[in-house]
């Protein structure tokens, strides 16, 4: 397996073999492209920490200068000559002169590579031999060639902004299109539009339910991994990762949800549909096809809890129908007393109808709609009804308890978007105390 996994690009050499300081392992560049292993240049393990984590000021005239010397190991450059490679991470710099001069750059007590004359550069790291690459803001359209294993290497939208790695996408001729080698998920050139991936191999596919925290599990129509690849996504950035369900029960699962059904839309005919109040109102109460007494609403399990919103289906159709003053539902008029009785019955709960339950649904739809946290905060300034200057008299936990009602807290989705909230309740309750006092206060404990 290992072995296996090594001759993917997915596991380093140095990583499969017995540590010994006295032995050498290849040079990747000269392994990727194919080189004889009597012409691969070779790397003393005693070395290995500089090759993976790059050479500090403070070693770099002292262990690494050593060992430059001990092993007659070039400072920069593969000691192959059948074509130039780097082996220590390093940044280039062209001078006034003309001339190109190069410092060695390492990663900082974070884990995250730093450049100490350019402070303000950022880095991603090549997923097969842990080389840094500069990070532009055009670095998910392009391709770029690792300076050290020389893959052609790709940005992968739903797991390199959690993992930080470019990745060489690997072509799988059952789907006949090129997957991330860590998430499994299609990997797009350039994502100008939406690609929906209901046809690809759904049969052995899976997607990831974490609608809250995840690039994957946000877009399940346009994601799709593979479902023998991993038990766990690799995409989340919440604490709590999400388990990948089968993507043949997709459809299935936002049709019984009405949250996900505006959240994430519905595939129809390659095309990605977020129906109205009155579509949705169809959708729920209408018979189902020639059989009248079949409708779907009929068939939400009253436990049921939806994976990807972590809310209960049965729960949100009740409360939405019985709040229904400005008829939520565009079928449901006011004059259609039967018919909302009937279905105020048949959906009817325990659990009360939560008093802010219309300012919990807008911000647990805002929070779906927005995984960046400067864009979360932007959009609830500008939120109908969550607007930090409209609640103003509204403490954060409220929202939170408001919220607790309507999802489940337990399940991984319910983690993850109170993780999320956790993550602007600074920022918001900064806003909604300006506004309140129209100056800058310490706010009392409120519950």
């Amino acid at each position: 397996m290992c072995q296996q996994e090594h001759s993917n690009g997915i596991r380093q050499q140095w990583e499969i073999r017995p540590f010994d300081k006295k032995a050498q392992f290849d040079c990747p560049g000269c392994e990727s492209n194919g080189l004889a292993k009597e012409q691969r240049g070779k790397i003393p393990y005693a070395m290995l920490p500089f090759f993976k984590d790059g050479v500090s000021p403070h070693h770099r005239r002292r262990e690494f200068d050593t060992a430059l010397l001990e092993y007659n190991i070039h400072p920069h450059q593969c000691g192959s000559h059948d074509f130039p490679h780097f082996t220590f991470p390093i940044c280039l710099e062209e001078g006034n002169d003309g001339h190109t001069a190069a410092h060695y750059i390492s990663k900082n007590s974070s884990d995250q590579w730093h450049c100490g004359e350019h402070p303000l550069l950022t880095y991603l790291e090549c997923h097969h031999c842990g080389y840094p690459v500069q990070k532009t803001d055009d670095v998910d359209k392009m391709t770029i060639n690792c300076p050290r294993c020389d893959r052609d290497l790709r940005f992968c939208y739903y797991c390199s902004k959690v993992s930080g790695k470019l990745y060489r996408p690997e072509y799988s001729d059952m789907t006949q299109s090129e997957h991330c080698p860590n998430c499994t998920n299609v990997m797009d050139d350039r994502r100008t539009s939406i690609v929906l991936r209901s046809s690809i191999n759904a049969h052995d596919s899976a997607y990831c339910p974490n609608l809250y925290a995840c690039y994957a599990g946000n877009r399940p129509w346009e994601s799709k991994s593979r479902l023998d690849a991993s038990v766990e996504c690799r995409c989340c950035f919440s604490p709590t990762k999400a388990s990948l369900l089968p993507h043949r029960d997709l459809r299935r699962n936002i049709e019984l949800c009405p949250v996900c059904i505006q959240a994430i839309g519905i595939e129809e005919s390659g095309s990605l549909k977020r129906l109205t109040r009155e579509e949705m109102g169809r959708h729920f109460f209408a018979p189902i096809g020639r059989d009248v007494t079949r409708k779907r609403y009929q068939e939400v399990n009253p436990d049921y809890c939806c994976p990807s919103c972590g809310t209960r289906p049965a729960n949100i159709l009740y409360w939405l129908v019985a709040c229904n003053e400005a008829a939520y539902f565009g079928m449901l008029e006011e004059s259609d007393k039967e018919t909302r009785a009937a279905l105020e019955q048949s959906l009817r709960r325990e659990d009360p109808v939560p008093d802010n339950f219309l300012e919990c649904l807008e911000l647990l739809m805002l929070v779906s709609k927005h995984l960046e946290k400067e864009s979360l905060i932007q959009a609830l300034l500008e939120a109908r009804h969550v607007a930090p200057h409209k609640l103003a008299d509204m403490p954060f936990d409220k929202l939170i308890n408001g919220l607790m009602k309507l999802v489940v807290g337990s399940s991984v989705s319910g983690k993850a978007l109170f993780f999320r909230l956790e993550s602007i309740r600074e920022e918001y309750e900064d806003l909604r105390c300006r506004y309140r006092n129209n100056a800058e206060c310490s706010l009392p404990d409120e519950q």
